[in-house]
């Protein structure tokens, strides 16, 4: 729920303040890759920016008419949508168990077998490029928890089976947009000598411990189970509905048909978007493409993808609206108690949203998420494809 949450946030954010944008870590392991595009902002950021605030094309402002010059709408209403279907596994329990569990979890050092996915190692590693040690590519007594992807790929997984005192050899490639020129798409061999391997234990599931988290609703495992239970039926029923509803809304967007843009918002997006990026590269000492790690007619050609995917939804969006005479107008009282609502769903109070977001924002979010449920009831129902187990266990690894 949180992300379809956020996701809705994003239509009226993500292309409407291009100075919030998470400065990248000096610090990172030349092996761990970053992506120096969509990351999100910290408050205290610097704010440089072009002299001229950019503002957004709000369509809202369009009448119906002007509106048609630009969008088609297609079929909106009463599209095919799976079923809602929710199976609660005990593996699900056992594993949010695990997550209860975890807090209070210790690291302990084991010496009799290999490396496996969740172990912590210490290692020393070296990399090398065409048969030479490169800069940023080695490091001593570093810590690897496998599994946790912070290091490009093939790295931490070479790593399981591994033996305590053993040198691994690992053939890899960095991403072809790794962030660093000379390194980009290259072929790398890291020599990685594991240290130590530590394995993380959970302790006993106790009744301390099962009243600490139900809050004195329950104190045995089978009672904590059942509770469980409940609310990861709770929770997966929300995240699918949304996810239903977002895939809905999507093939909507998919089904209209765009005439044209208004003159120069696309042309105007790109070039302030790349304007800040620029000022943002120039405060490391870096040109643009030095910065993003490939080339600027690269970076243009995605923003370019985003500002017109974006400006569509838009011009679908309240077209739609005009065709279904949809009231607008913000109900204070039902409005306030969505508020709330998200509030307690990102886990923040109403009042850090209200200093987070714009009036204009939330409002504009709140308006959206209404309508979309609106045209979601419009909905014709069908049975789920069956999936495989491999889809499966690659959506639920999407939603964690």
């Amino acid at each position: 729920m949180k992300k379809f949450l956020f996701a809705l946030l994003a239509c009226t954010l993500i292309l409407s303040s291009c100075t919030k944008y998470e400065e990248p870590s000096k610090d990172e392991d030349t092996t761990s890759e970053s992506s120096k595009i969509d990351e999100q902002p910290s408050e205290d950021e610097s704010e440089e920016t072009s002299e001229d605030e950019y503002t957004m094309f709000d369509f809202s402002l369009l009448s119906k008419e002007e509106l048609s010059e630009f969008i088609t709408l297609g079929q909106y209403k009463g599209l095919e949508s799976e079923k809602v279907v929710i199976n609660i596994t005990d593996k699900d329990i056992e594993d949010a168990i695990k997550e209860i569990l975890s807090p209070k979890a210790k690291w302990e050092e084991v010496k009799d077998r290999t490396a496996k996915e969740g172990d912590k190692l210490t290692v020393d590693f070296k990399g090398f490029m065409n048969g030479e040690q490169f800069d940023g590519g080695t490091a001593t007594n570093q810590t690897i928890t496998i599994g946790e992807g912070r290091y490009i790929d093939g790295f931490e997984e070479g790593l399981i089976g591994g033996k305590l005192g053993e040198t691994v050899t690992l053939n890899l490639n960095f991403p072809e947009n790794y962030g660093k020129e000379d390194l980009n798409g290259k072929p790398v061999v890291f020599e990685v000598t594991i240290n130590k391997i530590q394995e993380l234990i959970l302790p006993e599931i106790t009744e301390e411990i099962i009243k600490e988290y139900t809050k004195d609703k329950c104190t045995t495992e089978e009672e904590l189970k059942a509770f469980l239970k409940d609310e990861l039926t709770e929770e997966s029923s929300r995240e699918k509905l949304n996810l239903s509803k977002n895939t809905y809304w999507e093939k909507a967007v998919a089904n209209a048909t765009v005439i044209k843009f208004p003159e120069n918002i696309i042309e105007e997006y790109v070039q302030n978007y790349v304007n800040y990026y620029e000022q943002y590269a120039a405060m490391y000492g870096a040109t643009l493409e030095e910065f993003l790690g490939y080339t600027e007619e690269k970076f243009r050609s995605e923003i370019k993808t985003k500002a017109e995917a974006y400006y569509k939804e838009q011009m679908v969006l309240y077209a739609a609206m005009y065709e279904e005479n949809f009231d607008s107008n913000i109900v204070e009282s039902e409005y306030n108690a969505w508020l709330e609502n998200l509030a307690g769903l990102i886990g923040t109070t109403t009042e850090a949203l209200k200093q987070q977001y714009s009036v204009e924002t939330l409002q504009s979010t709140y308006i959206y998420e209404k309508f979309i449920d609106y045209i979601y009831e419009t909905r014709v129902e069908v049975e789920p494809k069956e999936e495989s187990s491999e889809e499966a266990s690659s959506e639920t690894a999407s939603e964690e």
